[in-house]
């Protein structure tokens, strides 16, 4: 082990790290967002995914799962808007002096379960709608309670997604799958935090 690893090994996990900061969230899109800087985009992305595989690799095959269905292009945009959103909270503990937890299995998968079931009740629900008004919808709601959670990082999100889209005019939120994965990603963490006996020692 090199000793940089054992460096961060040394670090604490930090407990909370909500609401998050914007100079976080600015370097992240610096580095990783489709408006970035960054002259090797591509090889930062794929870093950023090996440090989720190393140390959160439930919640990456989670995710994986989650979006093999989709068509290629969507699942390319909902897995750099995850992965854009694991820097940005990689990066709020690192600047609260300590690390991002890793999250246990049991907890991913249990938490995976529970968003399923929300689904299957919400589709439900909404049986007089027409089945593809009810993904907008429910993305419509998940990015209404992370503006009320996070206005710093929201607003920068959109920002960012609606300068990276190129229609200034008839793009809205719910329609960016890289916002989605984004949001997931959030909201799955979020969660996690909620109870230290989620992590992984």
């Amino acid at each position: 082990m090199d000793e940089g690893s054992r460096e961060q090994e040394r670090q604490p996990v930090i407990p909370n790290i909500f609401p998050v900061s914007e100079k976080s969230v600015s370097t992240a899109f610096e580095e990783l967002g489709p408006q970035g800087n960054s002259s090797n985009k591509q090889k930062a992305v794929e870093e950023e995914l090996e440090r989720m595989r190393e140390k959160n690799p439930h919640i990456l095959a989670s995710f994986e799962d989650l979006i093999e269905p989709q068509r290629p292009e969507i699942a390319d945009q909902m897995r750099l808007g995850s992965i854009i959103c694991y820097r940005v909270l990689r990066e709020e503990a690192s600047a609260r002096g300590g690390v991002l937890p890793s999250l246990k299995k049991d907890f991913v998968d249990e938490y995976e379960e529970e968003e399923e079931r929300k689904l299957g009740d919400e589709v439900e629900d909404k049986a007089s709608m027409e089945r593809d008004e009810v993904g907008p919808q429910m993305r419509r709601a998940y990015i209404a309670k992370f503006r009320i959670h996070e206005p710093v990082f929201s607003k920068i999100v959109e920002e960012e997604f609606k300068q990276a889209s190129g229609d200034q005019s008839n793009r809205v939120p719910e329609d960016d799958f890289k916002y989605t994965g984004l949001i997931l990603q959030y909201s799955l963490f979020r969660e996690g935090f909620k109870d230290p006996k989620n992590f992984q020692r």
